[in-house]
């Protein structure tokens, strides 16, 4: 994803795309490592909710 994907990769080296753009602009929020941990974060900040038990 991101800096890592192929895609931007291809695009930086057909001049599609400046490196400039990569970098994150002031006051922008740290990026995560990896998908796990942004997955992981935001099951952490917002838990599912639980369903009712269906009456027997």
């Amino acid at each position: 994803m991101g800096r890592n994907s192929l895609r931007v990769g291809l695009a930086i080296a057909f001049d599609q795309l400046s490196v400039i753009v990569l970098d994150p602009g002031p006051g922008w929020p740290a990026l995560y490592g990896s998908f796990e941990e942004a997955v992981a974060a935001n099951r952490a900040a917002a838990p599912r909710p639980r369903r009712p038990a269906r009456p027997s």
